[in-house]
């Protein structure tokens, strides 16, 4: 299956690229998102929707799980339940025999597997005890080209 492309300014834009930019560009809401979804402290967070079981990144749906995927959905319920921050302990408890730090890698690769539209990853911390996660390539530009800019109020000499 090869990526859709489309001719804009002389140049050629990807189709993941072309929704992103357009979206980043419009800064509009798709009709399940919320303020949650919205931009916190100048960057847009992803979203865990644990009662429909999908994570979205602004209105795009990266990944919907139509079966129960617990690893995956304890990670994605404690960042959510953290508000997203770069890095969280590993949230899984112990069962039985098995490894840690391998089920919780086994987990990262299970997150990363079977996006519908990639623009966020998931990634060990290297001690093999925490999880981190990160927008990817296109997803960086066009959200970041949305940010709401800060401006500096002038103040009066004197």
């Amino acid at each position: 299956m090869g990526i859709q492309q489309q001719q804009l300014a002389g140049g050629v834009l990807t189709q993941a690229r072309g929704l992103l930019l357009r979206a980043a560009a419009l800064d509009e809401p798709g009709p399940q998102t919320s303020s949650r979804d919205s931009f916190s402290r100048g960057r847009r967070l992803p979203h865990w929707d644990r009662q429909c079981r999908v994570l979205r990144v602004g209105q795009y749906v990266v990944k919907q799980y139509k079966r129960p995927s617990p690893n995956q959905e304890m990670v994605l319920a404690a960042f959510e339940e953290e508000n997203w921050p770069p890095r969280i302990d590993d949230p899984l408890p112990p069962q039985g025999e098995q490894e840690p730090k391998c089920r919780l890698h086994d987990t990262i690769k299970w997150l990363n597997r079977n996006h519908e539209h990639c623009l966020m990853r998931f990634l060990g911390d290297g001690t093999g005890e925490g999880v981190r996660w990160q927008l990817v390539g296109d997803a960086i530009l066009a959200l970041s080209a949305a940010a709401p800019k800060q401006t500096k109020k002038l103040r009066p000499a004197g």
